[in-house]
């Protein structure tokens, strides 16, 4: 038997090949990430979801052809985003509360909210403060002459 050890046991690919698989591969990833992005849409949130429940309901009993229990159905649904509702809900830290409630009272006593604030609900600030004593001596009662 004649084996010809010099043989290429493997096919070699060519520098050209190589570059066209990388720039194909490319492509089908762009492709990919394209009909992904198409995919993913916005979330809406469980309060969301609630109110928008809430507008469909009002919507249907509005109408004489939908059924008392297609509401009910709207109605079930409803209740179990309103049952899911604390799972998703964050507590607040108490810096976050104050922050808030912070940003709160100085918008409600913001200058800018109110460009034409009145005078009258202003404190009678003097600019200059004068410390006056009463005379302590005139309270005390001359305990020598007892």
């Amino acid at each position: 038997m004649g084996v010809d050890k010099d043989a290429p046991i493997v096919y070699q690919l060519s520098d050209e090949e190589i570059v066209e698989m990388v720039k194909k591969r490319e492509e089908e990833d762009d492709e990919a990430s394209d009909e992904e992005e198409e995919d993913i849409k916005e979330r809406i949130s469980i309060d969301r979801c609630i109110q928008l429940c809430t507008e469909l309901i009002t919507g249907l009993e509005q109408k004489s052809f939908i059924t008392e229990q297609e509401i009910t159905a709207v109605s079930l649904i409803q209740s179990k985003l309103n049952k899911e509702k604390p799972k998703y809900m964050k507590q607040v830290t108490l810096q976050e509360w104050f922050k808030k409630m912070a940003n709160k009272n100085s918008e409600e006593h913001s200058s800018i909210a109110n460009p034409l604030a009145s005078t009258s609900s202003a404190l009678a600030v003097p600019d200059v403060t004068t410390a006056t004593t009463s005379d302590t001596t005139a309270n005390i009662p001359d305990v020598s002459q007892m």
